[in-house]
């Protein structure tokens, strides 16, 4: 018998408050459509796409094509038909030895858990943002001029809620990229450690202070198309930057993992660090050198 599916992403939100929401932010909306025979691609407004299939509305955020040839690409919140392409790409030696974590080896249930739980903490995000969009709506209306007295800034959310890398012509999942607050594993002493996550955790979302991070892991049906070093510097230049207000983001991959340092690299990040951590060993064992890299606003800004 089949494991049953996550449930999928549940989100009402007018026409109206869809535009304001992304006069506001980088987000946009569509719907597509999940389940039975349909394609994951978005809906055209006549189109039957297969038995089962139900229709849900799901924010993205574009990412422009460096060139006519390159692959159509959104990040979106996870879908319910994920966790099959998760559980073989973390647990494909190409990617589960360059992590950290996840858990390794990587099952069906943690990676239906996981898609729950981002498909949660993204209807939050986008829930919050619809009421603000609707009560700005409702201001407007009061002051029957079609504008409030709110400015156009930013609607700031708190991290980045759409993560999965995935084709906006077919649906198809691609990769994973995600955007917390950096943990400072550059700071050997714990009790400075554990004081600075606790300023950094406490800080307000969109204050330029805060330092941020990311992490990521594609396919490797899609490793050595620059499909990463596109994600990372658009949405640097889209998201992290302009509309989070950033002044420094921080990475970290394995020394070895060359691969990785190269396309932080040629996104503007610099080397500044590293140290030793001890490996699982359910990855391997042993010991390995992790460099840390950074990158400020004021240095993405001047390339």
């Amino acid at each position: 018998m089949d494991e049953p599916h996550p449930p999928a992403l549940a989100l009402s939100i007018s026409p109206a408050a869809r535009a304001l929401i992304s006069q506001h932010t980088p987000f946009r909306f569509h719907e597509v459509k999940l389940g039975g025979a349909a394609s994951q691609a978005p809906t055209d407004t006549d189109a039957d796409s297969g038995r089962g299939a139900s229709t849900v509305l799901e924010p993205f955020l574009p990412l422009s094509s460096p060139s006519p040839t390159s692959l159509p690409l959104i990040l979106t919140p996870p879908r319910p038909s994920d966790p099959p392409a998760l559980v073989r790409t973390l647990n494909d030696p190409r990617v589960a030895f360059s992590l950290v974590g996840p858990p390794y080896p990587y099952t069906e249930e943690i990676a239906r858990e996981w898609v729950d739980f981002k498909r949660k903490a993204a209807e939050e995000a986008f829930a919050e943002l619809a009421q603000r969009a609707e009560e700005e709506l409702a201001r407007r209306e009061e002051n029957a001029t079609g504008v409030s007295e709110a400015s156009a800034a930013p609607w700031i959310v708190d991290g980045l809620p759409v993560g999965n890398i995935r084709r906006a012509d077919t649906g198809e999942w691609v990769g994973d990229f995600g955007l917390p607050r950096w943990n400072y594993e550059d700071t050997p002493d714990e009790v400075e450690r554990d004081q600075l996550l606790k300023e950094n955790d406490a800080k307000e979302a969109g204050e330029p202070s805060i330092i941020w991070t990311f992490g990521f892991f594609l396919n490797p049906d899609y490793h050595g198309k620059g499909i990463m070093q596109h994600v990372l510097r658009t949405v640097l230049s889209t998201y992290v930057f302009p509309f989070l207000r950033a002044d420094e983001i921080c990475g970290a991959a394995f020394t070895e993992n060359r691969a990785s340092i190269r396309t932080q690299e040629k996104c503007g990040f610099q080397a500044y660090y590293t140290f030793t951590r001890q490996i699982s060993e359910a990855r391997g064992g042993g010991i390995k050198e992790v460099t840390n890299l950074r990158l400020r606003r004021v240095e993405f800004e001047r390339a």
